[in-house]
């Protein structure tokens, strides 16, 4: 099944998992019942969304990693996601109110901004996320083992057993926001990139 998005792009065309970890339409607080502290929270809560994916990711929870526990948890990870985002910010932002009062066990260990994904240098361990910041939504990127994971708050979780995929699949999705924001060549994605802190 193909998926096509932000402006009838094609999207995760290169996934090993495809529709076993699609969602649709949930990365919003309508209808989540959050309590009169989040009243205040309307549209997109992909920032906070994609801040729960990185912490559950990086401290090896299944949901952060599989599939079918991803789905599972989504509406526990919608509700983080609201509360995340009255903190406002991005990642960095979030974790560092987090680690207040819990530790999330996060350390951001490099900030890039680039347009070609081909220009980015990943971390060297072989376990490690990113937040990724594309023109008004936030999506979260990582590394286990050999596999590639991109988790969009919008479609879903995506698992990719191919490096060249996996970059090849975060390039469409960088040019699909682009064309969608209308932004020239010049402007760029920032990626926060975290590991686990041990």
């Amino acid at each position: 099944m193909a998926i096509y998005g932000y402006g009838n792009h094609l999207l995760f065309a290169n996934a090993a998992s495809k529709e076993d970890g699609l969602i649709r339409y949930k990365n919003n607080v309508k209808g989540l019942n959050v309590d009169p502290d989040t009243g205040n929270v309307d549209g997109g809560i992909c920032s906070g969304i994609t801040t729960t994916w990185l912490i559950k990711f990086l401290n090896n929870v299944d949901a952060g990693h599989e599939v079918k526990a991803f789905l599972k948890d989504y509406d526990a990870t919608r509700y983080q996601g609201a509360y995340f985002k009255e903190l406002h910010g991005k990642a960095p932002d979030h974790l560092a109110q987090l680690d207040n009062v819990l530790k999330s066990n996060l350390n951001e260990v490099a900030r890039k901004k680039v347009r070609q994904v081909a220009q980015l240098q990943f971390p060297s361990s072989s376990e490690w996320a990113a937040y990724v910041s594309a023109w008004g939504h936030a999506i979260g990127i990582g590394q286990l083992n050999t596999s590639y994971f991109m988790m969009d708050p919008n479609y879903g979780l995506f698992v990719y057993k191919n490096k060249q995929k996996f970059l090849d699949d975060l390039q469409a999705f960088v040019e699909a926001r682009a064309a969608r924001k209308q932004r020239d060549k010049s402007d760029a994605v920032e990626y926060i990139f975290f590991d686990r802190t041990l």
